[in-house]
């Protein structure tokens, strides 16, 4: 008998992340395979499941906008629950650290349906860094019938937590699969934009930057647009490209520190599709960015990258690909400054793969066919 899946995801990082997850499950008879959209991200989500050509079957009613993210939970919880009331699975797949995981998760513990948990046990053992991912991720790991972890360390974390063994399976993470793809099929050559930035970046070597985190919404942020406007002044040489998040806070504060800031070598994104920022990020000199799951890119590329954090739980990449760094200006740019010299660039530069070489989707679903 067929085992019945349903994939939960409602942003950006997500739907990224379980795409090749998902077709591997589609394409095979032994699975029905269902997706239910949460609506987390609403904008950011329909040019990705355009591209890559994946039909929800269901979708949240619940609309994440002007209201608290306890509210947005609660809300979710209620939502999934009444479908579980509904329609029986055997496995419900979440991934990583949002509510979206979470209240999937919860729902289907709830409905005693067994949780499938794709990039467990990531931690920083700091529960206000990242702030509320660090704590969703700890709750998620305890109800999972299975834990796919992205890592050894992130394994041992799991262990150490007394997480049963037998739930835990070392696999990647599949948003390697997922770039993978994209830079060896050469996917971003059909994007409209990219023979515009090609052109740019033959000329000059190209800063990626992004900037997103809850923990960092506070004085960090003024002082990183400061230190930013400085650098873009000082580096002529490079170009600077911010991909700018969809959090109507971020686009405000973006709008008041940038809005006005022109000039020939730096341009502000509302929207990067992921094909063209994988592109992005093979061809950077340095990524800037506050995200988790680009530490794993960069590390599979080879790719120098400043964090923008006090901690991480992606360990196995620092002081390899990536550098963490402070949001007290001067600290910042001497940082920047160290990263792009020719001696920093050498050390940063080493591919490596903590997170696999682009075949965790595969052994997702070996391992849940044997289950």
């Amino acid at each position: 008998m067929k085992k019945k899946i349903l994939f939960v995801f409602g942003t950006r990082p997500e739907i990224i992340k379980l795409f090749p997850v998902i077709s591997e499950f589609k394409n095979n008879s032994n699975f029905t395979t269902k997706i239910f959209n949460t609506q987390q991200h609403v904008e950011i989500l329909l040019p990705l499941l355009k591209t890559y050509s994946l039909k929800v079957d269901y979708i949240s009613n619940v609309k994440n906008k002007n209201i608290t993210l306890s509210k947005f939970s609660s809300k979710l919880l209620s939502s999934l629950d009444n479908h579980f009331s509904k329609h029986k699975y055997d496995y419900v797949f979440v991934l990583g650290d949002t509510a979206t995981a979470l209240m999937g998760a919860q729902a289907a513990y709830n409905n005693k349906i067994k949780v499938a948990y794709i990039e467990s046990g990531l931690r920083t053992y700091n529960h206000l860094h990242p702030w509320p991912e660090e704590s969703y991720r700890r709750m998620i790991s305890v109800i999972a019938k299975i834990n796919f972890a992205p890592s050894k360390v992130s394994a041992q974390n799991l262990i150490s937590e007394r997480i049963n063994r037998e739930t835990i399976h070392v696999v990647g993470n599949p948003v390697i699969d997922c770039i993978k793809k994209t830079l060896k099929e050469k996917l971003y050559l059909k994007h409209p934009d990219f023979n515009f930035y090609h052109d740019i970046l033959r000329k000059k070597k190209l800063i990626l930057i992004t900037m997103h985190r809850r923990e960092n919404q506070n004085q960090n942020l003024v002082n990183f647009y400061i230190a930013i406007k400085e650098l873009i002044k000082n580096n002529q040489n490079y170009f600077f490209l911010f991909s700018v998040h969809p959090s109507p806070y971020l686009r405000q504060i973006n709008k008041k520190y940038l809005g006005k800031f022109n000039k020939e070598n730096f341009k502000c994104v509302n929207f990067i599709d992921h094909m063209l920022f994988c592109y992005f990020m093979s061809k950077s000199e340095l990524i800037v960015s506050d995200s988790g799951g680009i530490q794993e890119e960069a590390a599979f590329l080879g790719k120098p990258m400043l964090l923008m954090r006090e901690y991480t739980e992606r360990s196995e990449v620092i002081n390899k690909n990536v550098k963490l760094s402070s949001f007290e200006i001067r600290s910042f740019v001497k940082d920047f400054n160290d990263m792009i010299s020719s001696k920093s660039q050498n050390k940063y530069q080493t591919k490596s793969f903590p997170y696999g070489k682009g075949d965790a989707s595969r052994k997702i679903l070996r391992i849940t066919l044997n289950e």
